[in-house]
């Protein structure tokens, strides 16, 4: 299967709406995150940020450190 929205892709669209002030907002699949940098906001749900840190989010302090690691 081929994919459509490839990683350059959506470089190319986050630069050219920062070139033009255009806040991009991502709500992110998979896990990496690094194509959405430069993004004005990134906002996985738990099990997509869980994928990503590899951290098991149980309470506040779990939740804080990979929100930390993300960014």
């Amino acid at each position: 299967m081929q994919k459509v929205i490839t990683y350059g892709l959506v470089e190319k669209i986050i630069d050219i709406c920062n070139i033009n002030s255009v806040p991009v907002m991502v709500d992110p699949k998979g896990n990496d995150f690094m194509k959405y940098k430069n993004s004005f906001l990134v906002k996985p749900n738990k099990s997509e940020l869980e994928k990503m840190t590899k951290i098991n989010i149980k309470d506040k302090n779990s939740l804080l450190r990979a929100s930390k690691q993300m960014l």
